[in-house]
C-alpha cells in the first residue's frame, strides 16, 4: 500500500456509504454532494445545497521495524477530516449537516474486511455555523503499512 492507494481506498469508503444511504426527502432533494481532496474545487456547489467534503491530513510516518536487508515496514497515521454542510436558509441546516455527519462516522465504525487500512476513533465535533451553512465535522483516525 502506498499513499496514494490508502488515500483512495480511505475516500471509497464514505463513497459506498454515501450510495447506500436512503436520504430523507423531507431534508434532501437529491443525495447531498460529496467534494473529494485533490478532486474537486472546494467551495460550495450553491448556498442553499447540502454538501461534504473529505480530505486527508497525515500525522507521521515512522518505521514500523527492522527490515530484512530487502524490505522495510513503515507505518503512516494521520485523521480524514470530513465536514457536511447544510444550508440554514433550509430551517433544517443542523439536522441535515448531522445527518451527513452520522452517515461518514457510521461508515468507519464497522469491521475493516480486507481493507489494507486501519480506521479509528470516528467521533463527530460539532463547528457551528459558518457563511449561512451549518457545519458538523467528523474525524476519522487511521493508520496503514508501507513495505519498501
Amino acid at each position: 500500500m502506498n499513499i496514494t492507494m490508502a488515500r483512495e481506498e480511505m475516500f471509497q469508503v464514505l463513497q459506498d456509504a454515501w450510495d447506500a444511504t436512503q436520504w430523507p426527502a423531507d431534508m434532501f432533494a437529491s443525495k447531498p454532494v460529496l467534494l473529494y481532496q485533490g478532486r474537486d474545487k472546494v467551495a460550495p456547489p450553491a448556498p442553499d445545497t447540502p454538501y461534504t467534503h473529505i480530505y486527508r491530513r497525515s500525522a507521521y510516518g515512522e518505521q514500523a521495524a527492522f527490515g530484512d536487508g530487502r524490505k522495510t515496514p513503515y507505518q503512516d497515521r494521520g485523521t480524514l477530516w470530513i465536514l457536511c454542510f447544510g444550508p440554514q436558509s433550509s430551517g433544517k441546516g443542523l439536522e441535515i449537516a448531522e445527518f451527513q455527519g452520522m452517515i461518514a462516522k457510521n461508515a468507519y465504525r464497522r469491521p475493516n474486511e480486507g481493507e489494507c487500512v486501519w480506521y479509528r476513533n470516528a467521533r463527530i465535533v460539532d463547528a457551528g455555523l459558518r457563511d449561512g451553512l451549518e457545519q458538523i465535522n467528523v474525524l476519522v483516525d487511521y493508520e496503514y503499512h508501507e513495505t519498501r
